[in-house]
């Protein structure tokens, strides 16, 4: 989640790139998250994300790769948010 939040940052449609900040400023208010949502440029967005590769001696290894996307599957992705803050809450609520 917060390599998308960077990508966001970087498309300047949101200001935090901390996944606990954004579920805090996001997560009752829907409609200013739809707001957010439709400042997102009508192109294709690339950003980062762990991917598991096969290197050259046929051995498995998570990298970092650069995946571009349109913007509907992106949205897509960013639309999870709603799991992503039951996450949160889950994590939370477990080590207090």
């Amino acid at each position: 989640m917060s390599f998308k939040l960077r990508s966001l940052k970087n498309m300047n449609v949101c200001s935090s790139t901390s996944p606990d900040s954004f579920a805090d400023i996001y997560k009752n208010t829907p409609t200013q998250f739809d707001a957010m949502i439709d400042r997102v440029p009508h192109e294709k967005i690339k950003f980062q994300q762990w991917k598991r590769v096969t290197l050259p001696n046929d051995k498995e290894r998570m990298r970092i790769v650069d995946v571009e996307l349109q913007r509907e599957e992106y949205l897509h992705v960013i639309k999870e948010f709603e799991e992503f803050v039951a996450h949160v809450d889950r994590v939370t609520k477990q080590y207090r």
